[in-house]
């Protein structure tokens, strides 16, 4: 109903992928950040669109039993509401950590089971993230001017402030640390070039690290622990960032991987190799990896050495290519084939080439829902079925997460 000074009193019905909740009024949707579901609010429209329209919480009628204060000193209040995201990082400061996870549980299952059609029944329970906070081993924060101020922080949800963050509630403690060590250091916030990135970094063999801009390629190379054992990376490569659910996950693929009973493993967007020397050692006699990265194929080739499994051959590639590096004479009923793309999902001509070769087994791990259920669809329609899905949250209090999902021809 309508109230007064053009708010809207909404009962928030439920939070959809990315974190706002959904509400109707009228026949109109409604998208409101840093509510629950069962909760009633009145809110106030700031975006209209054809069929819907993004608002924001003023005040609270009916709070969730869920709710609680959030920790992020970053987090806006408007009104009685605290919730809604200053940065556009988190999206669940304002609920307690297990409803979080299984609001995310039910966008996963709603994204597969909607658009590809996939059996609910085959989601497995998920993998919860043993830590809420102080989970992160890696930050970048971007230099900015509050007036005539220099700042560090995040970006904004207008994609143009900068917000000077002092501390990262989602970081490990000694990026804190450190974080705070350089902002007293005279001259560091003031010298740093406009829009100038900052990396802050941790593991427990290198200790906490910074540096600005791009890190040279030159410059060592960072020991990380995984559940294979230590490996190494380029500081600038992708590592995940929170090692606790990152070691779940090799876990969770090497089961999948074992399962298969798979004769040749190919690992597209390989990274640094863990997925890849994983399958070599859990006996799979031909393993391949490629990414387009080839300071990750340089690390990928030392971890292999390292963990024991030489044989493992990686290509600074792209993972189009993939055919012509694992070979053509391969037979895809004992082929299986793994896929960690970045967030926008494969790209048509990969998705046609796999669904061409029709490997026996595809093994997609992926950090955005959405991207994930699109390829579902186009593989499903390809003749693939799913055997197994699972979420495992990498990133609590963010909208995302990271899922594992098996498809079998």
């Amino acid at each position: 109903m309508s109230g007064e000074s053009g708010v809207l009193t909404l009962a928030v019905e439920d939070v959809v992928y990315r974190g706002s909740g959904l509400a109707r009024h009228e026949g109109k949707v409604y998208f409101v950040s840093g509510v629950l579901p069962g909760e009633v609010a009145g809110v106030r429209v700031l975006k209209t669109h054809k069929k819907y329209c993004e608002a924001e919480a003023i005040c609270l009628e009916k709070t969730s039993p869920d709710r609680i204060e959030p920790e992020c000193p970053l987090v806006r209040r408007v009104g009685n509401v605290a919730g809604a995201p200053a940065c556009a990082g988190c999206a669940y400061q304002h609920m307690k950590y297990e409803t979080e996870l299984a609001l995310k549980q039910s966008q996963f299952i709603s994204f597969l089971s909607r658009q590809a059609g996939v059996d609910p029944g085959v989601a497995q329970p998920p993998f919860g993230s043993p830590l809420a906070t102080g989970y992160r081993n890696k930050i970048v924060l971007h230099a900015g001017a509050d007036g005539i101020r220099p700042v560090l922080g995040y970006i904004a949800g207008d994609n143009k402030t900068t917000i000077d963050t002092a501390c990262c509630k989602l970081a490990v403690s000694p990026v804190n640390e450190l974080l705070a060590r350089m902002r007293n250091v005279d001259g560091f916030l003031s010298g740093l070039p406009a829009r100038a990135r900052v990396t802050f970094r941790y593991t427990p063999k290198d200790g906490p690290l910074c540096w600005v801009g791009k890190a040279d390629d030159g410059e060592p190379w960072l020991k990380e622990s995984s559940a294979l054992g230590n490996v190494m990376s380029p500081r600038d490569g992708f590592f995940q960032i929170n090692s606790p659910v990152a070691a779940e996950l090799v876990r969770h693929v090497e089961g999948i991987i074992r399962d298969c009973a798979c004769g040749c493993f190919v690992d597209l967007f390989c990274g640094v190799g863990i997925f890849a020397i994983a399958a070599a050692r859990c006996g799979v006699g031909r393993v391949f990896g490629m990414d387009s990265d080839r300071g990750a194929i340089k690390a990928a080739r030392v971890n292999a050495e390292m963990l024991g499994t030489p044989g493992v051959a990686f290509y600074p590639a792209d993972a189009n290519d993939w055919q012509s590096k694992a070979g053509r004479d391969v037979n895809r009923d004992s082929l299986a084939v793994l896929a960690d793309p970045p967030r926008t999902g494969l790209d048509k001509a990969l998705l046609e080439s796999l669904c061409r070769v029709r490997p026996a087994s595809i093994i997609y791990v992926s950090c955005a829902a959405d991207t994930l259920a699109r390829d579902a669809v186009a593989l499903v329609k390809a003749g693939y079925r799913v055997v197994s899905c699972r979420l495992l949250d990498m990133f609590p209090r963010t909208p995302y997460f990271e899922s594992v999902t098996h498809f079998s021809a």
